[in-house]
């Protein structure tokens, strides 16, 4: 088999060959007993370099990490800051604020019917596996008493959310029929005790369409309140049952003495305690 000829005499065999044999020279020279170009002593003193370096390295991140745990409060103290995200509203939709369904093609709203059925769950389980957790009598939606600490939190009775809840499997609500239910839910702020409006014992809430359960009570009960960083603790559920099909837009307020409501109802433009529920 020929081989061509590089300009200086060699095939490129002979070239890769020469190659081989210098890389493996650079590996290993054993009589200059180096290794990749350094002797032992040479290893040994970049090692020792390397050692200092990322020992240094760690120590510093460790003296940092001590100091953020040592001013970051107990979980039962709560946070240092409770104020509102910005762009996060204190109040959330459930499954979304914006939902888009056929109402003859069950697997355009499967997702919303899961997800609704997933943030239910912890509900269901406050007077079963999680039972120990709460006291075993449905929280008051008339009372202005708060929780004290180390009190029990009472449960939320489902079936104050009227046709928006059924303990029926295939229960869907009621997108099969073109009028869903959408939950409004309390996001969790550290002792935050509500003060409603005179003569109620609830932050109300309204909406421009739909009807709000609880019906007599439309709104979220002093009697939950407050959290104080409890692992198990729930906050009360407002659910509205559309009245009417068709693509809509609904508007929705929460109204209490301690509560401050945004101009806008858009989220993306950072709304809170004012909501927007977009059906197409």
């Amino acid at each position: 088999m020929a081989y061509a000829e590089s300009p200086k005499g060699l095939t490129k065999w002979q070239q890769f060959q020469n190659t081989a044999r210098e890389f493996g020279l650079f590996l290993y020279n054993k009589e200059k007993k180096e290794v990749m170009g350094r002797n032992a002593s040479s290893w040994g003193k970049i090692m020792l370099f390397f050692f200092i370096f990322y020992l240094c390295l760690a120590a510093f991140f460790a003296a940092m990490l001590n100091a953020f745990l040592a001013t970051m409060p107990e979980r039962k103290e709560g946070p240092k800051l409770t104020q509102y995200l910005a762009g996060k509203s204190p109040v959330r939709v459930l499954p979304y604020h914006k939902v888009t369904f056929d109402k003859d093609e069950p697997n355009t709203y499967d997702e919303e019917v899961k997800e609704i059925n997933k943030a239910l769950k912890p509900y269901i389980e406050q007077t079963g596996e999680d039972k120990a957790y709460y006291e075993q009598t449905p929280c008051s939606f008339n009372s202005t008493k708060t929780v004290e600490k180390g009190e029990k939190q009472c449960y939320f009775d489902l079936s104050k959310l009227g046709p928006c809840y059924s303990t029926a499997k295939d229960f869907d609500y009621g997108y099969k029929a073109g009028k869903p239910c959408f939950f409004l839910k309390m996001n969790k702020v550290f002792n935050f005790v509500p003060e409603p409006e005179s003569g109620l014992s609830y932050l109300q809430v309204t909406c421009d369409k739909g009807t709000i359960y609880p019906k007599e009570t439309p709104g979220y009960p002093v009697s939950f309140f407050p959290y104080r960083a409890e692992e198990h603790w729930l906050s009360p559920l407002v659910a509205l049952k559309v009245d009417d099909m068709g693509s809509m837009k609904i508007k929705c307020n929460v109204y209490g003495k301690n509560i401050e409501r945004s101009e806008t109802y858009l989220l993306e433009r950072g709304a809170y305690n004012r909501i927007r529920i977009e059906i197409n």
